[in-house]
């Protein structure tokens, strides 16, 4: 019982980090989000801020994001209701 209790509470982060909005946390630190239809190319650090590149393809975002890939578009079976990506 002392094990399982043990690693519970080495599964449960000491110190999270809260960012305020329009940023995600990486690192420890807190980085500013891509614009929506970009993905992170690098996280931001102590000299510089987060670098975005465009989502490229049949890739999108729809929101601000800290992601470093962007989401692949689904394509839907004939006679399906669609949305352009």
């Amino acid at each position: 019982m002392t094990f399982l209790v043990f690693l519970v509470i080495r599964a449960v982060p000491s110190e999270a980090v809260v960012c305020s909005p329009g940023e995600y946390a990486v690192h420890g630190e807190c980085c500013p989000m891509c614009s929506p239809g970009q993905r992170v190319q690098k996280h931001c650090n102590n000299f510089s801020s987060t670098s975005c590149i465009p989502c490229v393809g049949n890739t999108y975002t729809d929101h601000p994001n800290g992601l470093e890939e962007c989401r692949r578009c689904k394509f839907c079976d004939e006679g399906k209701e669609t949305v352009k990506c």
